[in-house]
Parts: structure tokens; C-alpha cells; sequence
């Protein structure tokens, strides 16, 4: 029988040379071809970045992103511009950056509505504010405050509860539409104060606040920058603010938890972007937040505003966004506030 041929050692040894080097050629090869595409990567932003905002052009949220738009174009290599997408309290927009490429291209100017009470009072929203959204930054705050007219003899919430008492009938208080801060702020209070109130909705702020003015309602929470116009022209009396301290705009005024331990309303703006971002961009897209809050002309025009200028990390929006979700769902519930 024939026996197998055998190699020798040195044949083995050879052969196995032979083939780590025809390796080594085809891995510096493909290395070779990979060069260029990754040096033809384009850093960010190479184009402009669009910031969608949920309601018209020239109101106050409109005009406050107008505010991080310009500084963003001032401080990075590429244009913030506008893109207004008004309808249903902002949830068209918040839509349309949902689904938007996880880019860095698209940038939802979020606020309490969209991921706060929107959450909270809409059973079937098109889209989910965690799971859809990647957060960047908290950018502002700004408490509301409760405005009475000039007619009702109170000038805080305890005089009000005895005012109250001594009508003997229930106290209106208006607020500017279904599913605003207003109205879950009023059915915060009605829970708070143990005052019967009679809530009234508007399509609006300005006839609510006209209707104030002019004794058809006995309340209204009004935003600050609003109120502090309305108490120092003599028109309304501030009862209190809803933050947990008093406003630096308003130091006369008391804030409602001193009274209701636990008060706390705050609207809020801040910036997110679509799930699947990735992370270098939202860190850049948050760096670029704080600088434009702490930029001392950009911080004048919040509080002149009446905002409060804040900054935060992308997991610290993440867990205020949470907290305001759970805060406004409790409300939601035990008002039993639901929108279709």
C-alpha cells in the first residue's frame, strides 16, 4: 500500500508564512480603501440645523427660541434656522421631529406642554416624549402667577380664603384652553386650596385676561413677563406665583406654597432631539446650550422675559422631563382631565 506523502516541518513552516502575508496584504488593502471614506465623514453641523417650534411666529415661545436660534448661528459654523409647526399645543411639532433622521439636523424647542401635561392629559399621543426623544438641554423657566381684578378685597390667598368663605358662592377662574399649564394649574389650585372654583376655559389668553380685567372672572393664572404688566400698570392684584420661592421679578409677591405646601408650577423650555442621535451630537448640541444661556446678553433677554435661565446635562433634562410627566399625571387623574 502506498503511504501518504508527508511535509516536512520547514514546508509547514514556510506555507504558514506564505499565508499570514497574503492576510496581512488583504487587510492593508481594505485598510487603503476604508481611508477615505472615513476621512470623507462630515463633522458636525456641515449644514444648517433646523429648530421646530409648535406655535405661530411672534409669540412669546416663538420669540424666546428666535433668542437660541441667533446665538447658536453666532457660536457654531452653521445656521439655527426657524421652522414653525403650530397645532395641537405643540404636539404637531414634537411629531415631526419624532419621526425626523436621528441626524443632529432636526431640534424639537420643547416646553411643559409637549413633555409635561401633553403626556398627561392626551391618552393617544402620536408619539412617546422618552422613548422618541433624546434630551439636550433645559434652557429656561418662568412660574405663572394667580391674578384677581381690583375689585376682589385680597391681596393673597389667605384673604382670598376669607373673601371666599364670606360670599358663599363658588369663584371662577378662567384659563386660556384645554390642556394649558393655566388649566392644569387651576385644577391644581381647586385640589390645593380647598376653594370651590368654577373653571372656565377661553380660546386664548387675551379674553380670559380681558375678562378678568373687566370682573367676569374672579382668577386667572397669567405667565409672568404678562402679569408684571398687568400688576404694575394697576389693572390686577397678584395673589402669588407658583414657584417654590419668590420671583426676583415679582419679590412682593408671596409664592402659593406658602400657603399650599407643595404648589409648584413652573412652564419650561429646553431643546430635544429624535431617538438614535448620536451621543457626540447631543453632547455638542448641550455644550452649545450652556454657553448660550451663561452668554450675558442672551441671559438680559430671558429675564427680561421673566425667565429664569437654567442649564442642565442631557441626564438631567432626561429626569426632569420624567418628574414633570409624573407630577402632571397625577394632576391629570385625580382632576380626571382627559383631551382626545
Amino acid at each position: 500500500m502506498t503511504q501518504p506523502a508527508t511535509r516536512s516541518p520547514g514546508a509547514l513552516r514556510a506555507g504558514l508564512e506564505a499565508f499570514i502575508g497574503v492576510l496581512s496584504a488583504l487587510l492593508l488593502f481594505a485598510l487603503i480603501l476604508a481611508a477615505p471614506a472615513a476621512g470623507a465623514q462630515e463633522p458636525y453641523p456641515s449644514r444648517p440645523i433646523r429648530l421646530v417650534v409648535g406655535f405661530p411666529p411672534g409669540g412669546s415661545t416663538d420669540v424666546l427660541a428666535r433668542i437660541f436660534a441667533t446665538r447658536f448661528s453666532e457660536q457654531m459654523p452653521q445656521r439655527m434656522t426657524i421652522d414653525n409647526r403650530p397645532g395641537a399645543g405643540a404636539n404637531v411639532a414634537a411629531d415631526n421631529v419624532a419621526k425626523s433622521p436621528p441626524d443632529g439636523y432636526s431640534v424639537l424647542f420643547t416646553h411643559v406642554g409637549t413633555h409635561g401635561i401633553g403626556p398627561a392629559v392626551y391618552p393617544r399621543l402620536p408619539f412617546d416624549p422618552i422613548r422618541d426623544f433624546k434630551p439636550v438641554s433645559l434652557l429656561a423657566t418662568s412660574p405663572l402667577v394667580l391674578l384677581t381684578h381690583n375689585k376682589v378685597p385680597a391681596n393673597d390667598m389667605a384673604e382670598l380664603t376669607q373673601w371666599a368663605k364670606a360670599m358663599n358662592r363658588p369663584l371662577t377662574i378662567g384659563y386660556p384652553g384645554n390642556g394649558t399649564s393655566g388649566h392644569l394649574s387651576s385644577a391644581l389650585l381647586a385640589m390645593k386650596s380647598g376653594l370651590n372654583l368654577t373653571l372656565v376655559p377661553y380660546k386664548g389668553g387675551a379674553p380670559a385676561i380681558q375678562d378678568l380685567l373687566g370682573g367676569q372672572i374672579d382668577l386667572l393664572f397669567d405667565p409672568l413677563n404678562s402679569a408684571i404688566q398687568q400688576v404694575r400698570g394697576g389693572t390686577a392684584k397678584a395673589l402669588g406665583v407658583t414657584s417654590e420661592e419668590r420671583n426676583t421679578a415679582m419679590p412682593e409677591t408671596p409664592s402659593l406654597a406658602d400657603t399650599m405646601p407643595g404648589f409648584r408650577v413652573l412652564t419650561w423650555f429646553g431643546m430635544v432631539v429624535p431617538a438614535g442621535t448620536p451621543q457626540p451630537i447631543v453632547d455638542r448640541l448641550a455644550a452649545e446650550s450652556a454657553a448660550a444661556v451663561n452668554n450675558p446678553a442672551v441671559r438680559k433677554q430671558l429675564t427680561d422675559m421673566g425667565m429664569t435661565p437654567a442649564t442642565s446635562t442631557p441626564a438631567q433634562f432626561r429626569d426632569w422631563i420624567r418628574k414633570e410627566i409624573d407630577h402632571w399625571g397625577v394632576v391629570a387623574r385625580e382632576a380626571n382631565i382627559k383631551l382626545e
